[in-house]
């Protein structure tokens, strides 16, 4: 037997015995892996109670100097989705207009990845907004941190669109907003570009289709993607061709978590009309994309972001041809400081770190900025996803 043969077998016995034969419980429980305990909870501030802070549950991340300044620095509030959907939301502002070019910031709302949530996420957050002078809103999955609700792939797409209307009900014009999505946090990143007007949208190591993770047999006959394309509920590939507004792409090549196949797949999708930037480092893999060269990855942002602004500016719709950027100007001044909290190896509620952490025996940097992965065995072939 093959090994596309043994997963497609796998997947089947999974599904029937372990789900029920429930497509949605199957993708779930595949798909999902929050981290337990949560990192972080979310409390009425002391000062004010109107407002909510966010405190952290592991004594490294609140000692920490970053995670600590972020979570002072940063506005909490609550998204009710329903009688038993309500998911927190991070707002940080930025200190400045725009570091790069001057009035209003943009505002980065952000799509974590798996095996974390939004409270190891917190150091990323202040960077990117101290680096790049943006407002950075992120918001926490069903089933997810210190959310109520249950872990579903329709909720993380309505989570994403929550957020969305969240942000524009607070006076955010829609050309200021750019979406971020890491990792899995690509699928409601890209159905929210594809869905709803927005400046940009950036890929962080994104899938094409959940399938394509774990695709023995990429681009073959009988493939999983292929095979087995109607159970995929993680379907990039299919709506990124509905994108419109800027895309900026990035990959590591020897990325060995989210194959990088995924952004070649993403990359042909691309709508021809649409400016598609990528970034795709030779040397970087899942968990060292940023620090393989952090200065390169920051300049890319920057760049990007710049791109974004001069559309803005223009007041153009929708982009009819590809934007010329360059690296000149303000992007090519721009110097990324060293970072204060390192991005660190592989993390997941399987891997020990979290618990190592409980005890004392990890630190924050141990945590910072992975996307991690889940691993679960069908057959003789390792799902990561």
């Amino acid at each position: 037997m093959c090994d596309t043969c043994r997963t497609i077998f796998g997947l089947g016995c999974f599904c029937v015995c372990h789900s029920g034969c429930s497509l949605s419980k199957t993708a779930a429980t595949l798909a999902f892996v929050p981290p337990s305990p949560p990192t972080y909870k979310v409390k009425a501030d002391a000062a004010d109670s109107s407002r909510s802070r966010m405190s952290y549950n592991y004594k490294e991340l609140e000692e920490d100097a970053q995670f600590a300044q972020a979570a002072m620095l940063s506005e909490v509030f609550w998204m009710n989705r329903g009688q038993d959907c309500q998911v927190p939301i991070v707002w940080l502002h930025a200190t400045s207009d725009n570091v790069l070019e001057g009035g209003k910031p943009l505002v980065l709302l952000h799509c974590h990845a798996n095996a974390t949530d939004m409270g190891v996420m917190m150091g990323s957050y202040l960077e990117l907004s101290r680096f790049l002078g943006m407002d950075v809103v992120a918001f926490e999955y069903s089933g997810y941190g210190a959310s109520v609700g249950k872990l579903k792939t329709a909720n993380i797409y309505g989570d994403a669109l929550a957020a969305y209307d969240f942000v524009i009900q607070r006076g955010i014009d829609p050309s200021r907003i750019v979406v971020f999505g890491h990792c899995i946090g690509s699928a409601p990143a890209v159905n929210l570009a594809s869905v709803r007007p927005v400046g940009g949208l950036v890929l962080h190591c994104p899938i094409a289709t959940g399938l394509n993770t774990i695709d023995p047999n990429p681009g073959g006959c009988c493939s999983l993607a292929r095979v087995l394309c109607c159970l995929d509920v993680f379907r990039n590939d299919w709506r990124i061709g509905r994108v419109t507004c800027p895309v900026l792409l990035m990959h590591g090549e020897r990325d060995e978590v989210v194959p990088f196949h995924n952004a070649q797949i993403l990359r042909k999708r691309c709508r021809k009309a649409a400016f598609c930037q990528t970034y795709f480092p030779v040397n970087a893999g899942h968990n060292t994309f940023v620090e393989s060269n952090r200065q390169a990855y920051f300049k890319e942002l920057a760049t990007f972001f710049s791109a974004v602004r001069s559309r803005l500016t223009a007041g153009s719709g929708t982009v009819e041809k590809p934007l010329q950027v360059s690296m000149g100007g303000a992007a090519a001044e721009f110097e990324v400081p060293e970072a204060k909290t390192k991005f660190g190896p592989l993390i997941g509620p399987d891997d020990g770190r979290y618990k190592k952490l409980a005890q004392g025996q990890a630190g924050a940097r141990d945590l910072q900025g992975n996307c991690g992965t889940g691993i679960v065995v069908i057959g003789n072939q390792d799902m990561k996803h």
